[in-house]
């Protein structure tokens, strides 16, 4: 087994390069998304789909312990200042450790842990949507504070079942799976000669 690779300089510019690549994806699925409240629940799905290539591409740009962390970290830290939702932080927190475990300890060459790895980083995606069980008053007043606050019980009265939770879990996974297959076959097919 290879040694751990820690972080350098170098390497935080990339996080901080790959990182803005996925935000930036992320929000143009989200407000793509937003245009009709019964696709909230597919935002984990798409996001996984629409992001999987920039993942990819970023594990085997920086192979080194804790390179997804602080990309969970921040995604969630920025996330959580922009939408007020504190789940997000500590959704995005749990899963980037998961999975920089996942990666740091696999060597990239396993498509099956570098897929796992997407599969799990993707759940980070469900924090704005747990809000609706963990701090439902909360999210109200989010969503109503946006100025559409049709748009905001639509969303409350789709997601407050108990057992949306379940098809949510269920679609973010899909998200990943895709995204993490559709990553891992771009970087084969067009970057690996440029990225390894």
């Amino acid at each position: 087994m290879n040694k751990i690779k820690f972080l350098k300089i170098p390497d935080l510019i990339n996080v901080g390069v790959f990182t803005a690549l996925y935000f930036i994806t992320m929000f143009l699925t989200g407000a793509l998304v937003r245009l009709l409240p019964f696709m909230v629940i597919f935002m984990p799905c798409l996001i996984g789909i629409t992001c999987g290539i920039i993942y990819m591409l970023y594990i085997h740009k920086i192979k080194k312990a804790g390179a997804v962390f602080l990309m969970g970290l921040f995604i969630g830290s920025i996330m959580s200042f922009i939408s007020g939702l504190w789940p997000l932080f500590i959704t995005s927190s749990i899963v980037a450790i998961i999975a920089d475990f996942i990666v740091s300890k696999n060597d990239k060459k396993n498509n099956f842990l570098n897929i796992l790895s997407y599969i799990i980083f993707n759940y980070w995606s469900m924090g704005s949507i747990l809000s609706i069980w963990i701090s439902k008053d909360l999210l109200i007043k989010k969503l109503s504070s946006s100025g559409n606050a049709y748009y905001a019980e639509k969303v409350i009265n789709l997601l407050s079942p108990n057992w949306m939770i379940l098809i949510i879990i269920f679609l973010t996974f899909l998200g990943g799976l895709f995204g993490g297959l559709l990553g891992n076959k771009m970087y084969k097919k067009h970057f690996s000669h440029f990225i390894h």
